[in-house]
């Protein structure tokens, strides 16, 4: 039986439809609060933050935070919610964010419609969930507009609604959202309520892939491999399956060692290929591609 290359079926199941993200510490990153130059006292719990020392950083975001730096009030509040420097506390972690989101600062409303997605501290209130993720949106946090357009896309606490799914992944996308900009790939490349577009799908694959999603790089090989929606460049998808592989997509390392072992848009060299093989090994791949590893592995080194 032929040797055969890993193809785009695996990749249906990346699709992040369900699966909404909290914002993590800015620690000082701009964001629509933070226009003007951070707080002295601010900086002083960055720094604090960084050396582990948690209850001095508190200190000092509460210090901004009363002072109404918006931004302080988020830091303050991921130190409740991650159980640094206090005991863990999501109704605390809550307000704060809420305070921040006031404050017009985007993570803040990112992560309390997270809280109230998740039934976090507070009940699930889907309605709530909406309403924070549009004001995060509106305040430039690209994850908003992620999880807003994952609740148009799936229908989930609001009616399904492809067409503000797709403007929403694109805000997303647009404030470098790899998940946004693979989904929207992906819509494109299947003709998920949309036209089918390969030339489109590969632009956003690759706008995925530039931002280090090593499964947008997978499928975006795969794209040069087959000329669809690209001109054919069998050398440029293996050098982006190289990319995918080092991005953690187990996909990539298989069907770039398949490259290398065959001679198939890679010099053959079996000693790589083998490389590869083993490095995939270590991505935790699905059982289907642990498989497949396993056996090329095994026919290599007999």
């Amino acid at each position: 039986m032929g040797l055969k290359w890993i193809v785009g079926m695996f990749a249906a199941t990346l699709v992040a439809v369900g699966s909404p993200v909290a914002a993590e510490t800015s620690k000082g990153s701009t964001s629509a609060a933070d226009k003007d130059k951070p707080s002295k006292e601010m900086l002083l719990g960055n720094e604090a933050y960084d050396r582990g020392d948690f209850a001095e950083a508190a200190r000092h975001y509460k210090a901004a935070c009363d002072g109404g730096d918006a931004l302080s009030c988020f830091n303050l509040g991921l130190l409740y919610r991650d159980g640094k420097g206090f005991k863990q506390d999501y109704v605390q972690a809550n307000a704060l964010f809420d305070q921040a989101c006031k404050g017009g600062d985007g993570w803040g409303c990112t992560n309390l419609g997270f809280s109230y997605q998740q039934g976090r501290g507070t009940s699930i209130d889907l309605a709530k969930a909406q309403t924070l993720y549009q004001r995060g949106c509106d305040l430039a946090d690209e994850k908003s507009c992620f999880n807003l357009a994952i609740m148009y896309d799936g229908g989930k606490g609001i009616p399904k609604d492809s067409a503000k799914a797709l403007t929403y992944y694109g805000l997303a996308c647009d404030g470098k959202d790899t998940k946004a900009c693979f989904n929207l790939g992906f819509i494109y490349e299947n003709g998920e309520g949309v036209k089918k577009d390969p030339a489109r799908a590969a632009d956003f694959y690759d706008r995925a892939c530039d931002l280090e999603d090593g499964f947008a790089c997978f499928n975006l090989a795969l794209m040069y491999e087959d000329g669809k929606g690209v001109k054919q460049d069998i050398e440029k998808a293996s050098r982006l399956y190289r990319q995918a592989c080092d991005g953690g997509d187990p996909k990539g390392c298989f069907n770039l060692g398949l490259n290398y072992e065959t001679g198939h848009g890679a010099p053959r060299d079996t000693s790589l290929a083998l490389a590869y093989y083993r490095k995939g090994m270590k991505l935790n791949p699905e059982p289907k591609i642990k498989a497949r590893l396993e056996d090329a592995i095994g026919r290599l080194e007999d």
